[in-house]
């Protein structure tokens, strides 16, 4: 794998990750991202599984359903990791 494909694998992991975190906010479920997506429930599986299948497409709809800018998906919304509470003191 090279650099630009290593680079579009980790931002659609982010992706993946940001909807797991948005999904917790609104509780809603798989289907409703397969709904909201126009897919099925195993495509959410596998996107999650395989974040490199991630369309453009897909990204325009998770930023409807979630009513966010689909380029704020790209981002990590949240930490992957909490901070260590020894990094609090200081």
């Amino acid at each position: 794998m090279n650099r630009d494909q290593l680079t579009i694998t980790k931002q659609c992991a982010i992706v993946w990750q940001n909807v797991e975190y948005l999904k917790s906010l609104k509780g809603a479920t798989d289907t409703d991202i397969a709904r909201a997506i126009n897919r099925s429930v195993q495509t959410v599986v596998n996107r999650r599984s395989h974040p490199r299948n991630t369309t453009v497409d897909d990204l325009i709809k998770l930023g409807k359903y979630f009513k966010i800018p689909p380029a704020s998906l790209l981002m990590p919304l949240v930490a992957a990791e909490p901070p260590k509470p020894e990094e609090y003191i200081k």
